[in-house]
């Protein structure tokens, strides 16, 4: 059994490798959005890490 076999394509379209860098980045971004919303408003956490 070979990959083709599976129905895996090796060839990467471009629109693939963009969409596959652009996921992380847009999940990271929404997770600092929304710890920045819903954080703490003090400096606990700073405190603890510096």
């Amino acid at each position: 059994m070979t990959l083709s076999d599976l129905g895996v394509d090796r060839r990467a379209q471009p629109i693939d490798l963009i969409q596959a860098q652009l996921f992380p980045v847009l999940l990271f971004a929404l997770s600092c959005a929304t710890y920045d919303l819903l954080g703490p408003r003090d400096n606990s956490i700073e405190e603890v890490f510096g």
